[in-house]
């Protein structure tokens, strides 16, 4: 995967996208020092991921939402989600996505802030599609940590592998981080194209197009 960070915070961008905290950060050094020992356990569980639906309105030919994924489609119930952040006081992250598209999910903001009220770092990956003014309102005032968005690669390819408008999701990315500036929101935006055979050509294209943003 390649990826371009843009953040209010330019000091130590690796280490604000990956850990957020100095804390995971020591307790995340402890657990690799664990693996290296071939531990069957690690000394703390740090992050939680949540697949809060899995649902998506691409259908991209990477991706088995939509085209392979056999089990029933649905979104995450408040109860469920409210259970999980509750019984895990110890967890530092919570990622909010594995498959489907989180901004899909109606209570996504709700989500954020109560895991963030909790003292959790909260991120979340998205197509980008859906990053409406009202939507993007929504997760930057919940706080949401951090915004991962996925593009491949330049406009020719996005367009064959996601079935999308390139130019419509540049202008959500675009519009999100200007947004988030104006708010004086911390929220950290991370844009990332996936590496396969048929986006390797537009890799240079992918940096020189958001290395200025």
């Amino acid at each position: 995967m390649v990826k371009y960070m843009s953040s209010p915070n330019s000091w130590f961008p690796l280490f604000r996208s990956r850990f957020g905290r100095w804390n995971i950060f020591r307790i995340e050094v402890i657990n690799q020092l664990f693996r290296l020992l071939r531990s069957p356990k690690v000394f703390r569980l740090t992050t939680v991921g949540i697949e809060t639906n899995n649902t998506c309105n691409l259908k991209c030919k990477h991706c088995p939402t939509n085209t392979s994924m056999r089990r029933a489609k649905g979104l995450i119930t408040w109860e469920l989600f409210q259970q999980i952040i509750d019984n895990n006081p110890e967890v530092k992250r919570v990622y909010l996505t594995n498959w489907g598209e989180p901004l899909l999910h109606p209570q996504i903001g709700e989500m954020i802030n109560y895991a963030r009220r909790q003292g959790k770092v909260t991120a979340l990956t998205t197509n980008g599609t859906l990053l409406t003014e009202k939507t993007s309102r929504e997760i930057l005032r919940a706080g949401l940590d951090i915004l991962k968005i996925s593009i491949d690669g330049d406009p020719v390819t996005y367009e064959k592998v996601r079935g999308f408008s390139y130019s419509r999701v540049e202008k959500n990315v675009l519009n999100f981080i200007h947004l988030r500036d104006s708010l004086g929101a911390k929220t950290w935006v991370e844009v990332s194209m996936l590496v396969f055979p048929e986006t390797i050509p537009a890799i240079n294209s992918f940096f020189h197009r958001w290395e200025k943003r």
